[in-house]
């Protein structure tokens, strides 16, 4: 597709998660490379995620980011499992998980980390991470709001401090 395709895109604000919601409508892409993301012809879960972070610190996207790859160098700030959308533990949102924290998510048996998305909104405003809580991710659909407990984040997931990375 030629970059000469004219897309417009909207966003919620200039915050991670409002350049996030500027890729609502883009189609899901599995192994989507930089191009494809910051052309909006196709996202994954952690290029989707990517080129918004990229577009919101007003940086190059300087690589072809995998979720594992993202696990390992960005900042991690809490580990747990998770089983139907209830984390193991008490996480507690604006310490523990905030709005545009990245959630990544290792599934049982597996050795790496598969599936990423962003932390959304706390929807039972409880204050406590868990299965009604919202988070945006995409793949293998386009970008989507969904439950905590229908996201498909069920297993050890890491929380990522994308703001500070």
């Amino acid at each position: 597709m030629s970059t000469k395709v004219f897309r417009l895109s909207v966003r919620n604000d200039d915050s991670l998660l409002g350049w996030l919601t500027s890729f609502f409508n883009v189609p899901g892409l599995f192994g989507s490379i930089p191009w494809q993301s910051e052309n909006c012809i196709g996202v994954d879960c952690a290029d989707c995620l990517a080129a918004a972070w990229s577009k919101w610190k007003k940086r190059p996207l300087d690589k072809d980011w995998n979720v594992a790859g993202i696990v390992s160098a960005w900042p991690k700030v809490k580990e747990f499992d998770i089983a139907d959308g209830v984390p193991a533990g008490e996480i507690r949102w604006s310490t523990d998980a905030k709005p545009g924290d990245f959630i990544a998510v290792r599934y049982a048996g597996r050795r790496q980390y598969q599936h990423i998305g962003a932390l959304y909104a706390d929807a039972n405003k409880d204050g406590r991470l868990g299965p009604e809580d919202w988070v945006m991710h995409a793949g293998p659909e386009a970008l989507q709001v969904s439950p905590l407990k229908g996201g498909n984040f069920e297993g050890h997931v890491a929380i990522i401090r994308a703001a500070d990375k």
